[in-house]
């Protein structure tokens, strides 16, 4: 199953049924990284590599402090 939703650049996809994955265009900031922290365990960046790597360098970097 795939749908549009209100605007043309997300798009929604049934994995099963208790998981969805969205695609979205979003400018990576730091605020768009601070945003996907904030949902915890209940998201992950799969893509592109580079944002990916950059939200697990930012999460190392983060986690050093607390040592």
């Amino acid at each position: 199953m795939s749908l549009c939703c209100r605007h043309r650049s997300v798009w929604l996809s049934k994995v099963d049924d208790w998981h969805f994955k969205v695609t979205v265009t979003v400018a990576v900031s730091p605020q768009f990284f601070a945003w996907v922290f904030g949902l915890g365990n209940y998201v992950t960046i799969t893509a592109p590599d580079n944002v990916v790597k950059q939200m697990k360098d930012m999460l190392e970097k983060v986690s050093k402090r607390y040592d």
